[in-house]
């Protein structure tokens, strides 16, 4: 994806040392297809998100997911300081939604399964 956050990592990763990245930006859909044609040597690297990485370890043992391109960093949801409202239904959905047995799938798909 153009401007993709693991685009422009990659490109500042270039720049930082000094190295030439080729980046080839695929049009192949998921992050599993991507993870998948490495597995199957179709491609030969491809960037996923820590987080993800424990689950699709599991389901493609040959791939290495070990190779960090930054170090770890807290992501935030940002809401315009005039949108008090909007602010306040975030939250109020999100102590509402950790109580849910789909936040409980959610958590034991991509957090706990590692």
């Amino acid at each position: 994806m153009p401007n993709s956050p693991y685009t422009m990592r990659l490109k500042a990763l270039s720049e930082e040392v000094a190295a030439d990245i080729t980046i080839q930006e695929a049009d192949q859909g998921s992050l599993d297809n991507m993870i998948r044609m490495v597995s199957e040597n179709k491609c030969r690297y491809t960037v996923c998100p820590e987080y993800l990485s424990g689950n699709l370890m599991k389901r493609y043992p040959n791939v290495d997911i070990h190779l960090p391109l930054s170090y770890k960093q807290d992501l935030s949801w940002s809401v315009n300081q005039q949108s008090v409202a909007l602010y306040e239904k975030l939250n109020a959905f999100l102590q509402e939604f950790v109580l849910t047995p789909e936040y409980q799938r959610l958590c034991q798909r991509y957090f706990i399964d590692k």
